[in-house]
């Protein structure tokens, strides 16, 4: 898939690699310091490297994410491992339409529409701004062509207020 990368020695991930370069035209940041959290399942980047394609497609240039491996996450409520405990989730923040000072950012937590509890997320919502639907678009296809198992949106609860949980 011509996607820039390292591997990675890790107990917990079963073919940990970090990016070292954009994915199929678009970078992908991760927002914070604990670099362990950059680490990735090869298995997430196939899946990215497909979405990444539809993104770019939509003029997005880069992805900012709150992280990927997680040691010991659990899914609140059940307590059973997250995908992050095993490199297999990202949570998506921030996406870049453009480059350089001139691009616009969206950002899940201000942009995502609507909010309501219990919406169907892949449903047409009037008045819903360009860049909400294109992401809400993009990650409904994604689900729809097996990119990704599990997606959780602000839908869901306020612990995804701000941003955009998908996973293998």
């Amino acid at each position: 898939l011509e996607v820039p990368h390292r591997a990675a020695e890790h107990e917990r991930i079963d073919q940990a690699v970090r990016l070292t370069g954009p994915v199929a035209g678009v970078a992908v940041e991760y927002v914070g310091r604990n670099r362990e959290h950059t680490l990735m399942d090869c298995r997430l980047v196939v899946a990215l490297a497909q979405w990444a394609r539809a993104l770019r497609a939509e003029g997005v240039t880069r992805i900012r994410h709150l992280g990927a491996y997680r040691g010991g996450a659990r899914v609140r409520g059940t307590g059973s491992p997250s995908g992050h405990a095993k490199g297999l989730a990202l949570d998506v923040r921030y996406l870049h339409f453009g480059d350089g000072e001139s691009a616009e950012v969206f950002d899940v937590l201000e942009g995502w529409q609507p909010r309501g509890r219990g919406d169907d997320p892949c449903a047409s919502h009037a008045g819903e701004e360009a860049r909400s639907r294109a992401l809400r678009e993009g990650l409904c296809a994604a689900v729809e062509a097996g990119l990704f198992q599990v997606v959780v949106t602000p839908h869901h609860n306020d612990a995804h207020a701000n941003h955009v949980h998908v996973e293998v």
